[in-house]
This record gives structure tokens, C-alpha cells and sequence, in this order.
């Protein structure tokens, strides 16, 4: 504070006021900072720690406005577009979340398998199967030993009535996770169905 008295106000000085107000869980004061600073000049990272504030607070709406104004702010950043995304997924906006996983895709340097899987979970909740397949798919040469994620394809692949290809990943995640009961009793199920 004795700094930013001192020299002339910066983004960067109101922020780290901000996060320190923050961890001093001194939410109210931190807020007004950060709104301070955004009626002076809007940014991006000022409306990402209001979000910080509004997710410590459990306020749902605030979150979403927040984190949506820092993805127009830094339309290239894939972490807002991704916590778009996981609030709107939250608030059962799923078309729009859907959108923002895409946006979080687009604009990572390395998509990671994570990014595909979100995006992919949102599609399974929407029954747009193929799409949630097609993302798995996409997820897997990143994390190829991954049993789940084996899994999930596996389950992608029935509800889209490939069931080879089921049985097939089913298998995959069996040699991974041996031991695993659930992929054991599915993988059997789908051993025993004779195939065209």
C-alpha cells in the first residue's frame, strides 16, 4: 500500500495489492481494488482475480461475469476460456460451455489430454456421443497409458454401436489396470457377443 501511495499507480502494483487482500482473505477490500483499477482501465488479469474472489465466495454469477470479461479482455488465453467453461458447465450452460472448451483448445500452445477430456464431458452430458468420442480420441496419443480415459472411449464406442472397437479399448484399459473389477465384468460382457 506504502508503494502504491508512493509512486505512480501501475496495473500491476493494484493487482498485487489484490492478491494480497486476497490472502489475507480480506475479499471485500481485494474487490474493491480490482474494480478500481477496471473502471480506471479495464484488465484482463483484474477480472481474473475477481473471479478468485467470487469462486472464495461461492457466488456463481460473479464468477461467470468475471471470468467471461477476462476471455474478451485476452481472447487468446486458453486458461480463462477454460474457466468459462468449467463455470458455465457448472451452471448448466452447456452449449456456451461447450464453445469456451473449444476457444480453451484452440488457443493452448500444447493442447493437453486434460483440455480434450473436458470438452469431451461435455459433449457425453449434451448425448453428443461422437463428439465425446471424437475428443477421447483426440486425448489419447497424449496419455496413451491412461485406463480411463481407454475406458471412456470404450463407452463412447458402445453407445455409438462399435462395439469391436468397445472391446477392444475395454481390453486396453484391462492390461493397464488389471486389477480394475468394473473394465474385468465389462470387458467379459463384450468378449462373449459375436460380432458381424
Amino acid at each position: 500500500e506504502r508503494v502504491r501511495r508512493t509512486f505512480p499507480q501501475s496495473a500491476g502494483t493494484d493487482i498485487l495489492l489484490a492478491r494480497s487482500l486476497l490472502d489475507l482473505e480480506q475479499y471485500h477490500k481485494a474487490r474493491q481494488a480490482l474494480e478500481a483499477l477496471n473502471q480506471k482501465e479495464p484488465h484482463a488479469a483484474a477480472c481474473y482475480w475477481l473471479f478468485r474472489i467470487a469462486q472464495k465466495e461461492n457466488d456463481w454469477d460473479r464468477m461467470e461475469l468475471s471470468i467471461q470479461k477476462a476471455t474478451v479482455l485476452e481472447p487468446d488465453s486458453s486458461q480463462y476460456h477454460l474457466l468459462f467453461s468449467q463455470v458455465l458447465t457448472r451452471v448448466k450452460k452447456l452449449d456456451r460451455a461447450e464453445k469456451e472448451a473449444g476457444l480453451a483448445i484452440k488457443h493452448a500452445a500444447n493442447p493437453s489430454a486434460s483440455l480434450f477430456n473436458h470438452r469431451a464431458s461435455i459433449r457425453w452430458t449434451k448425448k453428443d456421443h461422437q463428439g465425446a468420442l471424437q475428443d477421447w480420441k483426440s486425448a489419447l496419443p497424449l496419455q496413451p497409458q491412461n485406463a480411463a480415459l481407454h475406458a471412456r472411449i470404450a463407452e463412447a464406442y458402445l453407445m455409438v454401436g462399435e462395439l469391436p472397437q468397445a472391446t477392444y479399448h475395454y481390453k486396453k484399459a484391462l492390461q493397464i489396470e488389471p486389477n480394475n473389477q468394473t473394465y474385468k465384468v465389462k470387458y467379459e460382457a463384450l468378449k462373449t457377443i459375436q460380432f458381424p
